[in-house]
């Protein structure tokens, strides 16, 4: 990347609060998006405006999966993006995670970084599925540790 430039460098699901991706997310549980950003020097010193926007659906159905906040926008140097490399964090709430649970989903996002002209900057997560927490039907009441 160069110093005029801004990008995704790392787009993955987890869960919340750790910082390592995650593919198999509990449907019983709330889930976290995070997309690590970057801007070249010069960019960033501008205060260019920025635009993200990010898409989460569910291969499965065709369905979207909802998630909050709204994705960010502003000028570079600006919170929430004050550091030349920088992430936005998104949260999958558990219910609406829940009516996906068992299909494969994928996360989707984009960034429009510019002064006039925006430059675009696309990612593709890797697929992740979520699941029921529950013990397997072999493992009962009697036989957990």
């Amino acid at each position: 990347m160069g110093p005029n430039h801004a990008e995704i460098i790392r787009l993955y699901t987890r869960e919340p609060g750790n910082t390592i991706e995650d593919l198999t997310l509990d449907s019983a549980a709330n889930a976290e998006v995070v997309v690590e950003v970057e801007a070249g020097q010069t960019i960033f010193e501008t205060g260019a405006r920025y635009e993200t926007g990010l898409v989460i659906k569910d291969l499965e159905t065709g369905g979207s999966i909802p998630f909050s906040p709204v994705p960010v926008s502003g000028s570079l140097t600006d919170p929430p993006w004050d550091t030349q490399a920088d992430s936005f964090t998104y949260t999958i709430q558990a219910g609406d995670l829940a009516g996906h649970a068992g299909n494969l989903c994928r996360v989707y996002a984009y960034l429009l970084v510019g002064v006039k002209d925006f430059d675009a900057s696309f990612a593709e997560a890797r697929s992740f599925s979520s699941f029921r927490n529950r013990p397997h039907p072999s493992v009962t009441a009697a036989t957990r540790p």
